[in-house]
């Protein structure tokens, strides 16, 4: 019998009993069950129907709430099938919905990532529910909010916990950075990474269980400080609530302003696989794919032939890229004036690069001539579309430089493998200041000093992506730095280049996509980073590199850049023909917010200078009045002067140093 008493654990032991009936096919029974239990943590609910569902503000975050809702919306489904009668198929997708409300506040109540990742994890099976209850709603009713919401619940639940780390990074951005809070954040999360590696290389399991112990007892003191930054800052506790608020339009507005764009989100299910897509003017669509099992099975055939270095059958690899555009792009997802994409991957179709895909039915006799569908449009990868917009409202970095990273190896260093040409590489990136340390000097330690204070950063090493016990990290000379040192960096980076094995690739985990050396470096506060996908050809993504930073400076986007890089090297008629197979050019992939980035050289602090001068000169000629200095005073302002309209600064400046001089001296 149902009873209704105000305590959880009574809910809780509805919940079990409904579990039971559902499962015998009694969806009647299991929802009166779900609803004694919504009645035993909610006061107030009280239900008369099978449809009646608790109102929006009567819910908290309470894990018995989530369970009877979600279960609930199983039974409605089931009570559906039987009888066939909508109003049941509109009420469990509203109670997918409620349930999803609860999540958010669930995972706000978390303080480690890895709490919230496993709340994703069985959130993910409810979600594929969610869309397929959904979907059949949407094949009754055609009406475009059911796709709205179904579309809505994705983007809450895909990359949840990154989402969370983007605005948060935002959010300090603005406050006050010689904080002594934000200062010890900054520490207690570096001694997290400290901890966590050292149990990593622990030869003793007791001694590891200790450092674990230990990054442990910091991570409570890390909720704790998180606390009282929320009582200081109002702001920084109100940013979670944030999450729940997905606004189609703004996203329409400011991630599609390019003409001829496109948005595409994949969700990816056990069973099922669903794409949606819009542009700037038309409705979001929203479309069945068909069954994941097949699909994934024919995304690895794909995966096996882009790596093949050799390409296979030429004519066999077009028809079957082809077929998978078909597939994962079917008639009307794509319109005729489509020119620019930005797509959001899911589960494994995040190591797919769509760069490789063959649109149309034309075939080509040479590899460099494969009608590729990255010929057609520029591809910008996200983890999420809100991700992306909150990425675009980063601010700008304090300084466009460059901070260049390259252990050689040469010595095959802690038995790595000598990397011959990333010294070269990163020599040959032209048109923006930057700094560079090599062999010996490119340290971690260098880096992680000098990293936030630099706009795009570039890494030419190797790197891992097997993520067990953390070990996935990336190579400096001294150490491996791994995911949880790269989480603790506080970066400002517009761009961040990864030129190094797999450092795309990572462990899949339910709910928050690939758990990569790209992942973590948009969690530190990165706008937006190039990564591989596989174990790249050294000199092949060298001179990618090349032509990516030249169109860089010309004032290409970062996603068209690197598009266009590409089809440099396959148009470049030195480059052999055997090295045009996507094994050599389709590893790189740029995921993150699509803006220019600022490219200052070191001329341009020529520039600064002169204006400078321009405007002290006054001052310059009464401070020197008293020595009798005119002539001097007089030369030396018009070299300033002329240094603003002066086309050749190498030349100035030779001739302004030399006036310098010759004032000293006289």
């Amino acid at each position: 019998m149902c009873t209704v008493p105000r305590h959880r654990e009574y809910g809780k032991i509805n919940v079990e009993y409904a579990y039971l009936f559902l499962k015998k096919g009694h969806p009647e029974q299991a929802i009166r069950y779900f609803d004694a239990a919504l009645q035993a943590v909610i006061p107030g609910f009280k239900p008369k129907i099978a449809t009646d569902l608790p109102g929006t503000k009567q819910l908290y975050e309470e894990n018995t709430i989530y369970e009877a809702l979600a279960g609930k919306a199983d039974a409605l489904a089931q009570l559906y099938q039987q009888n066939h009668r909508l109003n049941y198929l509109a009420s469990a997708f509203t109670c997918h919905q409620l349930a999803q409300q609860v999540e958010l506040s669930l995972r706000n109540t978390l303080q480690f990532e890895s709490s919230k990742l496993s709340l994703l994890a069985y959130s993910r099976k409810r979600m594929e529910a969610a869309l397929a209850i959904a979907f059949e709603l949407y094949q009754k009713n055609q009406d475009p909010k059911t796709i709205r919401d179904a579309w809505a619940m994705v983007e809450q639940n895909k990359a949840a916990v990154l989402l969370e780390a983007v605005q948060e990074n935002r959010l300090k951005q603005a406050m006050d950075r010689g904080d002594t809070l934000l200062q010890k954040e900054v520490r207690l999360k570096k001694q997290i990474a400290w901890f966590d590696g050292a149990a990593f290389n622990a030869n003793d399991a007791t001694l590891a269980q200790n450092f674990q112990r230990q990054a442990n007892q910091t991570r409570d003191d890390l909720a704790g400080l998180k606390i009282q930054l929320a009582k200081k800052y109002p702001a920084y506790a109100r940013y979670k609530q944030q999450l729940a608020e997905l606004d189609l339009e703004k996203i329409r507005q400011r991630l599609l302003q390019k003409k001829g764009s496109l948005a595409l989100e994949y969700f990816v299910g056990e069973e099922q696989t669903y794409l949606f897509s819009m542009t700037a003017a038309d409705q979001l669509k929203w479309v069945k794919i068909g069954s994941s099992a097949s699909l994934r099975t024919q995304v690895g055939q794909m995966l096996d032939w882009i790596q093949d270095k050799t390409g296979g059958n030429l004519e066999a690899y077009q028809q079957f890229a082809q077929q998978l555009f078909r597939l994962l792009l079917p008639d009307g997802s794509i319109p005729v004036q489509t020119r620019s994409v930005v797509l959001i991957p899911d589960a494994w179709l995040s190591a797919l690069p769509f760069e490789t895909l063959v649109e149309g039915k034309k075939t080509a006799t040479r590899w460099s001539q494969v009608p590729y569908w990255c010929r057609k449009v520029d591809i910008q990868y996200g983890y999420s579309l809100g991700v992306l917009l909150s990425q675009q409202d980063l601010p700008p970095p304090p300084r466009s430089f460059l901070l260049a990273i390259a252990p050689e190896f040469a010595q095959a260093e802690r038995g790595l493998a000598p990397l011959r040409n990333s010294k070269s590489e990163i020599q040959q990136i032209k048109g923006i200041s930057k700094k560079a340390f090599f062999n010996a000097q490119a340290t971690w330690q260098n880096f992680a000093e000098k990293a936030p204070q630099y706009s795009i950063l570039h890494l030419a090493t190797h790197a891992s992506a097997d993520s067990v016990r953390n070990s996935a990290g990336v190579e400096f000379f001294e150490r491996r730095a791994f995911l949880s040192d790269i989480y603790a960096l506080p970066l400002h980076a517009d761009l961040i280049c990864l030129s190094a094995c797999q450092s795309g690739l990572g462990e899949w985990r339910d709910g928050e996509g690939v758990m990569s050396l790209a992942r973590a470096f948009a969690y530190a506060g990165s706008k937006g980073l190039v990564a591989t996908l596989w174990s790249v050809n050294e000199a092949s993504s060298s001179v990618l590199f090349q032509s990516f930073y030249t169109h860089l400076h010309q004032g290409m986007s970062k996603a068209a850049a690197l598009n266009q890089a590409k089809q440099d090297y396959l148009n470049n008629p030195a480059i052999p023909v055997f090295q045009k197979t996507p094994y050599y050019w389709a590893a790189l992939t740029y995921i993150g917010e699509d803006s220019v980035v600022r490219m200052e050289e070191h001329a341009a602090m020529i520039w600064i200078l002169g204006g400078i001068g321009h405007g002290l000169g006054a001052i310059f000629k009464e401070a020197l009045t008293v020595f009798g200095f005119f002539g001097y005073v007089a030369r030396l302002r018009l070299f300033f002067t002329r240094s603003l309209e002066c086309k050749q600064n190498a030349i100035f400046c030779k001739i302004f140093f030399g006036n310098l001089r010759h004032v000293g001296e006289t």
